[in-house]
């Protein structure tokens, strides 16, 4: 994550994606504009644009996605032990009685005070 947005020519950016590492420089562009330029050559006016091309277009927040070289590292995306946690969990809140059995209570509740 880029805390500083003032970033100047020469600065060293990376991210982490699908297990690989990218990285960027910021560089002077037209009137001393900055322009991120990815290690493969190509330039964008936004880091945004650059780690969206680095996910083959999928829109991404640039100011966090990537972050200053020799900074915190980037955070890693979730992995696959981690989301079968999270969707183990849920199941186990729907089976306890989630959103779904409390709405099922509320109408038999109010079917019962109608009869």
């Amino acid at each position: 994550m880029i805390e500083n947005r003032k970033l100047k020519s020469g600065t060293k950016l990376w991210a982490r994606y699908k297990g690989r590492e990218y990285r960027a420089k910021v560089v002077a562009g037209e009137g001393d504009k900055p322009r991120y330029r990815l290690s493969d050559g190509r330039e964008f006016k936004t880091p945004s644009a650059a780690g969206s091309a680095v996910m083959g277009g999928t829109a991404c927040n640039g100011w966090r996605w990537w972050s200053v070289a020799g900074e915190v590292k980037p955070a890693r995306a979730a992995t696959k032990s981690q989301k079968a946690g999270t969707k183990a969990k849920a199941a186990k809140s729907k089976a306890k009685g989630g959103a779904k059995g409390k709405t099922g209570t509320t109408r038999a509740r109010k079917a019962a005070k109608s009869s």
